[in-house]
């Protein structure tokens, strides 16, 4: 009957945290998933992540390459992630945190693109994992790149880590997600980062909370209203930025039993332009929703 239980308990909490760590697909917001080849495959599958070559400084960077970095956020708003990769991977052991999170980011969108195929994705995940390190190492106080560990750190122990270490990485990767908040309050995305974090949190149920309390002296906790304070944080930092955070607000309402501002959010995030593959189906989830006040 123990066995029975713990199995038990044990798939409660694999399904809680597979809808927990998919905070990975949240930063697919800023990924439009067009067909890219993926730049040096035979190195990648070869097991190569940095080159033996002589680090490049900072300063040669910014000696050869003035327009480095405002090149590559032009091809981010363009969503050209590939090209951002061919960009950089050049630059991959310069000790400027900038441009190695911005390439950390470039490889880890490429790896979850739908063409990606999964040796490729497994070797752009950790090459991205071992960049954005490095870029803390240079810069720890460097908001994006915080933000970054945290979304390519669950992304590393919920494809390839294994439940136990996708527990223990939850607090570290709120962590990640408040440090990026702290040291830029202005990003909207980070604070609807930990929101969203905060939300699942506090659905967890009995059986998942004692599975958890396996792995740590005091499992994780937190509310509905602390995941509303960010959520609405996010909105007031900027105004209809993502329908996900709109949908996430109007839930979070519900929860509390504040039907009418749920309303209120839940129709704004219905109505949303879809600029992004992820905002359809939060599009979509808060008509569904809409239809249980009729």
């Amino acid at each position: 009957m123990y066995i029975i239980r713990a199995s038990i308990c044990f798939l409660y909490m694999r399904l809680f945290f597979t809808r927990l760590f998919t905070f990975a697909k949240i930063a697919l917001y800023y990924q439009n998933r067009r067909r890219y080849p993926i730049k040096y495959p035979l190195l990648l599958s070869l097991g190569f992540g940095f080159s033996t070559s002589k680090p490049i400084t900072a300063e040669h960077v910014d000696k050869n390459n003035e327009n480095l970095i405002s090149k590559v956020d032009e091809f981010y708003k363009e969503n050209k992630m590939q090209e951002i990769y061919d960009t950089l991977y050049e630059f991959r052991e310069c000790d400027d945190a900038n441009v190695l999170w911005r390439l950390a980011r470039a490889a880890r969108d490429i790896a979850y693109l739908t063409t990606t195929n999964k040796a490729d994705k497994k070797k752009l995940s950790y090459f991205s994992y071992e960049v954005i390190q490095r870029a803390l190492v240079i810069d720890p106080e460097n908001s994006p790149a915080c933000k970054w560990m945290g979304i390519i750190l669950q992304d590393i122990s919920k494809e390839y880590e294994g439940i136990k270490a996708l527990i223990q990485n939850s607090l570290k990767i709120k962590e990640y997600f408040e440090a990026a908040v702290k040291y830029n309050p202005n990003d909207a995305t980070s604070c609807f980062l930990v929101g969203q974090w905060c939300f699942y949190i506090a659905e967890m149920g009995w059986h998942e909370r004692a599975f958890a309390s396996a792995f740590f002296a005091t499992p994780p906790v937190s509310s509905y209203e602390e995941a509303l304070k960010w959520f609405k944080s996010a909105e007031d930092i900027d105004p209809d930025f993502y329908p996900e955070n709109q949908l996430c607000l109007g839930k979070t309402l519900l929860r509390l039993g504040n039907k009418a501002e749920a309303r209120h959010w839940l129709e704004k995030a219905a109505a949303s332009k879809i600029v992004y593959d992820k905002d359809i189906s939060a599009v979509e989830e808060a008509k569904r929703l809409l239809k249980s006040f009729k």
